[in-house]
């Protein structure tokens, strides 16, 4: 019992002595408390006087700058004029010519350089002079609307270029012949009908391919955009048949393949092996295959028709980028084209009349397409 009521008495003790503790933790946390709020104070009260430092520190700046520039505006006399025994001379006419001369100068030097930097080709004889170039086949004219066929200059310089190339050609098989062009808008489409309708003039069972699937320049001209083609035959795994040649009206030995119409077709979808199952399939039913192509330098379907050609030609227009002529030509090259000819198209009346091809033309000709270019005036071919 005794042990029992020690215990007991020790444990009252300590239960004691922690309530104390307890109520002093309380009120240290009280105080906390209350020093937390009075340091929250302080920050908001030093904040304040932060912000007003700030204004007073930018409405300072302001007073200074509002001295200063009052202080700048006051005029000064420095030193008193002196007045001029004899009369100033005056420059301002020599001054003025000097400009005006300098003026010229630097105009002229800027249209040489630019000039000499972007070269064109203007004149048949331009594309002649380049040494690495390949042959000149011909020239064709400006022409009104692009219409060849009522130009009789122009059918001359298209049946020149039917001869060199039927002349450069193996006649054991079909010949295929791609035109094409560096850039768009040369006038391609425009001869490679041309063409086509020359070569079944003169007997060749002809097939017109209209291998621009952007532009779509032949069947647009022989309004034949709403009939299967090209695209129709590469959509259908490339099975060769009748629907997708159909015959020129009023052309004897002509056929034409459209760009076709197959739904959701992409010229992305013309490949090398598309275009060779082609050729492969029309050699021994033509005795030439013309392709009209879009531009070699930015055409996917010109790099696959060009890879299967016997002869490729170049169309160049009058006023082309000389830089641009050299880049496609080499790009020709790098695919190991079989033989490549150019032909300069919209060529002024004189520089045909200039060029060897003139032989060709009939005076009679030449005259009557000179009083036609008086009459009506003329525009590039399409």
């Amino acid at each position: 019992d005794l042990d029992v009521g020690v215990v007991g008495g020790i444990a009252g003790q300590q239960l004691t002595a922690l309530e104390r503790i307890k109520e002093e933790r309380i009120l240290e946390s009280r105080n906390l408390a209350t020093a937390a709020r009075e340091i929250e104070a302080f920050q908001d009260e030093a904040r304040l006087a932060q912000e007003r430092i700030d204004l007073a520190t930018r409405r300072l700046e302001s007073l200074r700058t509002e001295r200063d520039n009052a202080q700048e505006g006051r005029i000064r006399i420095s030193q008193q004029a002196e007045v001029p025994f004899n009369p100033s001379e005056d420059r301002r006419l020599p001054l003025a010519a000097m400009g005006a001369a300098g003026g010229f100068g630097f105009s002229l030097f800027a249209f040489t350089a630019f000039g000499f930097l972007r070269q064109r080709y203007r004149y048949v004889a331009d594309l002649e002079d380049e040494p690495t170039s390949p042959p000149v086949l011909g020239l064709v004219p400006q022409v009104a609307e692009g219409k060849i066929e009522g130009d009789e200059a122009a059918q001359a310089g298209v049946h020149q270029i039917r001869s060199l190339l039927e002349s450069m050609a193996h006649p054991s098989e079909g010949r295929v012949i791609v035109i094409t062009s560096a850039t768009a808008a040369e006038g391609k489409s425009t001869l490679a009908a041309a063409l086509a309708a020359s070569m079944a003039h003169a007997g060749r069972r002809t097939l017109l391919v209209d291998g621009d699937l952007v532009g779509q320049g032949v069947s647009s001209r022989l309004s034949a955009r709403n009939l299967h083609g090209l695209s129709d035959f590469v959509s259908q795994g490339s099975k060769l048949s009748d629907e997708f040649t159909h015959e020129v009206e009023g052309r004897k030995n002509l056929e034409l393949m459209p760009a076709g119409i197959a739904e959701g077709f992409e010229p992305e979808q013309l490949s090398n092996r598309a275009m060779e199952d082609l050729v492969h399939g029309v050699r021994d039913r033509y005795d030439a295959i013309v392709i009209d192509t879009g531009p070699i330098l930015g055409s996917l379907e010109a790099n696959a028709a060009v890879a299967q050609a016997d002869q490729v030609v170049l169309v160049v227009s009058r006023g082309q980028n000389a830089r641009l002529v050299k880049i496609a030509i080499d790009r020709l090259h790098r695919f190991s084209a079989a033989a490549v000819g150019l032909v300069f198209n919209r060529a002024i009346r004189a520089d045909i009349e200039r060029s060897t091809s003139a032989a060709s033309v009939s005076v009679r000709s030449r005259a009557a397409s000179r009083q036609a270019s008086e009459q009506a005036p003329m525009s590039a071919s399409a």
